[in-house]
């Protein structure tokens, strides 16, 4: 939807619907201008225009958004976001939540939205369980925070396999769920940002082929390769910040971490 607050944050009226929320919670960003928070009123009744069409991906039944929440029952999703480097200010601002109810019970929900539409959500366990991702049934493999893709900066965007290596970088990550397809490939070549590669620590080889494909295709691209054994989101934004956005801002190349953890 059209953003409220760009007019007097930029100077410029929205034109391309910047603004991004997500029902329920009413929390919402504005990919143009950075304005975040959460508004009550916006409700699925008077935001349809950036919901999911009817038949398309919802929330799970008891999602909770863990913003503001302060009840027992999600003690341990709390402990798990802050374990894995995730502020509150990030939970607010991605609408992340919880259920203790049905299929997705015991698990962190994140939703995933692109073009300000609900596609469907990452299901995390933050109990011991032999599976600990679960997805909708038919969702379809977009990035995680694509529409970071389409900002108009130099702030390189650090591309990650999986979304809670991806969420503690956020708003300048972007997530595959998974091994990088051609069509994220395509995606990533059209950006007008640097790309990071910061694959999994174990994958440097796969970080280096995704780095080539991008400079082929005229995007520049670094290679990282991270301490042995550490993946992004073990590290911390202020680790990652310190020793790979500052040193990869404007370049292109290998950035080789092994020995700096």
């Amino acid at each position: 939807m059209a953003c409220p607050f760009c007019p007097d944050r930029t100077g410029k009226v929205d034109k391309k619907k910047s603004l991004s929320v997500t029902v329920p919670g009413g929390y919402y960003r504005c990919f143009k201008c950075g304005a975040h928070g959460r508004d009550t009123s916006l409700s699925p009744e008077n935001v349809q225009d950036i919901t999911a069409p009817a038949g398309h991906a919802v929330l799970p039944e008891g999602f909770t958004p863990l913003s503001g929440d302060r009840s027992f029952i999600f003690e341990g999703a709390r402990a798990y976001l802050e374990g894995r480097h995730v502020p509150a200010e990030v939970w607010e601002a991605l609408g992340i939540g919880a259920t203790v109810r049905g299929r997705y019970a015991h698990r962190i929900i994140i939703p995933l939205m692109e073009n300000h539409t609900l596609f469907g959500f990452v299901a995390r366990s933050y109990v011991p369980t032999t599976r600990p991702y679960l997805y909708p049934p038919g969702m379809e493999r977009h990035f995680f925070n694509g529409d970071a893709l389409h900002l108009d900066t130099q702030m390189p965007v650090v591309v990650t396999e999986g979304i809670m290596d991806a969420v503690p970088l956020w708003p300048d990550s972007v997530a595959c769920l998974g091994k990088p397809t051609h069509t994220h490939v395509t995606q990533l070549a059209a950006t007008n940002r640097p790309v990071v590669c910061l694959l999994d620590g174990d994958a440097w080889t796969d970080n280096w082929s995704l780095a080539l494909k991008l400079k082929m295709a005229g995007r520049p691209a670094i290679t990282v390769r991270l301490p042995a054994g550490e993946d992004p989101g073990s590290l911390g934004r202020a680790w990652l910040t310190e020793n790979v956005l500052k040193n990869t801002v404007g370049g292109e190349g290998f950035l080789d971490l092994q020995h700096t953890a």
